[in-house]
């Protein structure tokens, strides 16, 4: 997962080990690399090969119940949120820039934001986007008593929205948002919280709406063949300048070895997260390889209701038991950066003074003795076999595993599908 610099969300830091800092790593084949079917290579059409397990949902914050893939391949291609980050640059961390909003300003508290929408904006179904339907779209995220309101969607945008007390209109082209206190984050925050075409939804109903999404992105949605992959075609109306490409093809490919077959045959035009071992091969054989450090953490996230993970001790302990340089250096093959604290390198939280946790397992059982458990104990971990930003999962976390056993701690790993650990974590 992503590590959100939330306010509501940041007392969660206590309860998550923090092992990597992604390092992102997307393979495009170059002229010398590989054949090429059909499907991929026809001009003006891309063809990527996700890590999700299965297509995104196509209904707007739903995307992400694949990840921040979903909202990646999906929810940036078909909508667009008021806020969005400057991705037209990969040299340094993307600031919030204005997307559907053109402008906000706050109050001196940061607890009332005003934005000024962007004018002259339509759905790709020909209505206008105005403040009307940034209303019906909060609505549907936010306020019961609406008719057109949808629980499934509610819960996946709470992420961002839950520090949102009141929202209204003030002209065709403003909007007001109050929260509970100061909120300096929810420009970031609004980011994934994409707008539809209310004509749309009213014609669809709201379980009808992903098989006829309708945004204001760069892309319409062409067709889908489920489970095998989504088809998008350019909006050449679109408010931000038509795409350079005329479709956009995305198939589902959760299995690394799987990836680079697809990439290698030609199937597919670019995959993310290859196998590290396979990186010295395909630039031997003319495919280009792109990295960057991003803001996200690869973590465990522990449940600190009971013992022995309620004792910040034997939190501290597994901490200091884990060999991140090796992991990063020898099974990534530097395709990652150790995280010493919860901000990786990339963040703008990051500072180097908070580097409290390194490999010292010396110091694992001493904190582990102290809080009791001098033999250490037994845990179970539920992992995801795929999806987005969990690069090597399998490898990874055999590695923890092993890492762990060194002072004690016995880890029983159960594998588990990715959009069913979502839908666990965020019941509780």
């Amino acid at each position: 997962m992503r590590t959100r610099r939330t306010p509501h969300r940041s007392t969660r830091a206590a309860g998550i080990v923090a092992v990597l800092g992604a390092a992102a790593l997307a393979l495009a084949g170059c002229g010398g690399g590989g054949g090429a079917s059909a499907s991929a290579s026809t001009p003006g059409v891309l063809t990527i090969g996700m890590t999700a397990g299965d297509i995104p949902n196509l209904d707007t914050v739903l995307s992400g119940g694949q990840g921040y893939e979903g909202y990646r391949f999906v929810g940036n291609q078909l909508y667009d949120s008021l806020t969005k980050y400057d991705l037209k640059q990969a040299t340094t961390t993307p600031k919030i820039i204005g997307g559907l909003a053109t402008s906000w300003t706050s109050n001196a508290t940061a607890s009332v934001w005003t934005f000024h929408l962007r004018t002259g904006v339509t759905f790709t179904d020909g209505s206008p986007f105005n403040a009307d339907a940034v209303m019906y779209n909060l609505d549907r995220y936010l306020k019961k008593s609406s008719p057109h309101f949808y629980p499934a969607a509610a819960a996946q945008a709470a992420i961002s929205l839950g520090g949102i007390k009141s929202y209204k209109k003030t002209d065709a082209n403003t909007v007001e948002i109050d929260t509970n206190g100061p909120y300096s984050h929810l420009p970031e925050d609004l980011v994934f919280i994409y707008m539809a075409s209310p004509t749309a939804l009213a014609k669809y109903g709201n379980t009808g709406f992903a098989n006829h999404p309708v945004g204001t992105g760069p892309f319409v949605f062409k067709s889908e063949t489920r489970g095998q992959q989504v088809v998008f075609t350019a909006n050449t109306k679109y408010w931000g300048g038509a795409p350079k490409l005329s479709e956009l093809v995305l198939k589902p490919v959760p299995d690394p070895s799987a990836r680079l077959a697809a990439l290698q045959s030609g199937e597919v035009n670019w995959i993310e997260a290859p196998n590290p071992d396979d990186i010295a091969s395909l630039k031997s054989g003319g495919y280009q390889i792109l990295t960057n450090s991003y803001d996200h953490v690869w973590p465990w996230i522990l449940d600190t209701s009971k013992k022995p993970l309620n004792d910040v001790r034997v939190r501290q302990a597994m901490n200091f038991a884990i060999d991140r340089q090796t992991m990063a250096t020898s099974l990534l093959q530097g395709t990652a950066d150790p995280a010493n604290q919860l901000a990786p390198h990339a963040s703008l939280a990051y500072r180097s003074s908070n580097d409290v946790f390194g490999y010292d397992p010396a110091k694992a059982k001493s904190l582990l003795a102290a809080a009791g458990y001098p033999n250490g104990f037994s845990m179970s971990l539920s992992y995801p076999t795929s999806g987005s930003g969990n690069m090597q999962p399998g490898p990874m976390n055999q590695e923890l595993q092993s890492d762990l056993a060194k002072v004690g701690i016995k880890v029983s790993l159960k594998p588990i599908e990715w959009a069913t650990m979502l839908t666990d974590f965020a019941g509780g």
